[in-house]
């Protein structure tokens, strides 16, 4: 089967310490450079960090703001409360109804066992009607 590999390295080396004892002269150089540049031009370095942090504040304010775009707002046309009212109870109650009867029709399939192909199709196409059922707000 397969066969145990065993390492014995050292605990101590982690990826960072390979990674300082192979590059670590080159970081340090670069400290170097960029600590010895810094001590001879302050000014230079400061008006830099500024600028970067102004350019970071107009970048914060402009560009990279999360923009909410508003939805549109639903309009009803003109109300009639008597006639509205009844057609929106018989709508909602013929709603309640076929959702009850797909609830139902959803249930006694997922009871079976085993399901077959038109099993699975039946009930793929109940629960696309009862998806369409939602209210539309």
């Amino acid at each position: 089967m397969l066969k145990r590999i065993r390492s014995n390295r050292d605990p101590r080396d982690t990826l960072f310490s390979e990674l300082k004892k192979e590059f670590g002269r080159y970081f340090l150089y670069s400290e170097r450079a960029l600590q010895h540049k810094a001590e001879e031009h302050p000014k230079l370095f400061f008006g830099l960090m500024i600028g970067l942090m102004f350019l970071s504040m107009i970048f914060s304010f402009t560009l990279f703001r999360a923009r909410e775009k508003p939805g549109p707002f639903p309009v009803k046309a003109l109300v009639t409360p008597a006639t509205d009212g009844f057609g929106e109870i018989l709508e909602t109650s013929r709603q309640i109804r076929e959702t009850l009867a797909c609830k139902k029709f959803i249930d006694s399939i997922t009871s079976k066992n085993k399901l077959t192909a038109a099993d699975s199709l039946l009930l793929d196409s109940a629960l696309d009607r009862l998806r369409g059922l939602r209210p539309k707000h």
